[in-house]
């Protein structure tokens, strides 16, 4: 995907039954045209936790969502990340 790539600060952690596993996540900004990738699915951020992702995409999902929150932005249920409202 054409996208400005960044890398999440920190690491998701999972163990398996017979190994760690370390996940370093990038989050990307572009537009999803022409994205369209076979057997691939895009889902708004509201519909994730009804997908059925296994415990480790989970974590990912939490690990990007807290990564909003942190940076001052939310995510709307489009998928657009906005600035919150002033107060």
């Amino acid at each position: 995907l054409k996208a400005r790539w960044t890398v999440l600060p920190g690491v998701v952690e999972h163990t398996f039954t017979h190994f760690h596993l370390k996940l370093q996540v990038w989050t990307g900004r572009g537009t999803l045209k022409g994205a369209e990738l076979p057997g691939a699915s895009w889902l708004p951020p509201d519909e994730v936790p009804d997908a059925g992702l296994p415990n480790v995409m989970q974590k990912v999902v939490r690990h990007v969502a807290g990564a909003s929150l942190r940076e001052g932005l939310r995510i709307s249920p489009s998928g657009k990340r906005k600035k919150p409202a002033k107060r």
